[in-house]
C-alpha cells in the first residue's frame, strides 16, 4: 500500500479522495539537543518514520511533522521550543480544519515526553471551542509501545536513530 502523504497531493487528486480520508496521522516532535552523538531533529524524525510505516500499513494520510514542541525542560541547553499555549491552539486548529474536511479520527505521534500535558488537553480544548460530533482525537507516545526503558538521547533514541538515519548519528 502506498503511503497518502499530503505534501505530493494536488488539490484535484486530494479532492479526488476525500471522500476516503477518514484518518490521519501527525508527527509531533521537537527541537531540542540530544547530547552530543543525535541530531537536533530527533525526536521528530523517530515519529516521522514510525507515522510512515503506520499510514502505509492503515491506509491513512500522513500530514507533515511538527518540529516545535514544548522542550522548556531543556532550557539551560540550545532548544527551539513553543510556548504551551500556542501549540495547543496550533495543534487543536489543524484538527478542527481536518475534521471540517472530513477526517473523523486523527492520531498525533507523539515523539517528546514534554508534549504529554499538551496533547492530554487538545481533545477537551476542541470539544469546548467548536461544535464537532462524532470526530476523534488521538495521540500515542511511540516509547509506551516499547518494550525497553526509555530515556532521553540514550540506547533507545540512539538505536532507533542508528537504524532510520545512521548518517546523523556521530
Amino acid at each position: 500500500m502506498e503511503i497518502k502523504n499530503l505534501n505530493q497531493y494536488t488539490f484535484s487528486t486530494l479532492v479526488g479522495n476525500s471522500s476516503k480520508i477518514e484518518t490521519a496521522i501527525i508527527p509531533l516532535g521537537s527541537l531540542e539537543q540530544h547530547g552530543e552523538h543525535l541530531p537536533f531533529s530527533t525526536d521528530t524524525t523517530i515519529v516521522e518514520y514510525l507515522s510512515k510505516i503506520i499510514a502505509q500499513k492503515t491506509n491513512a494520510f500522513l500530514l507533515p511533522p511538527i518540529y516545535y514542541g514544548v522542550s522548556f525542560e531543556h532550557e539551560p541547553f540550545f532548544n527551539v521550543s513553543e510556548n504551551y499555549d500556542i501549540l495547543l491552539n496550533f495543534i487543536s486548529d489543524i484538527c478542527v480544519s481536518l475534521f471540517k474536511h472530513g477526517v473523523n479520527r486523527l492520531y498525533v505521534i507523539n515523539g517528546h515526553h514534554g508534549n504529554i500535558g499538551l496533547l492530554q488537553y487538545v481533545g477537551q480544548h476542541i470539544s469546548s471551542k467548536h461544535s464537532i460530533k462524532e470526530k476523534f482525537f488521538y495521540y500515542i507516545n511511540y516509547w509506551q509501545l516499547l518494550d525497553k526503558s526509555f530515556d532521553h538521547a540514550g540506547e533507545v533514541e540512539t538505536s532507533l536513530m542508528l537504524f532510520i538515519c545512521p548518517e546523523l548519528v556521530r
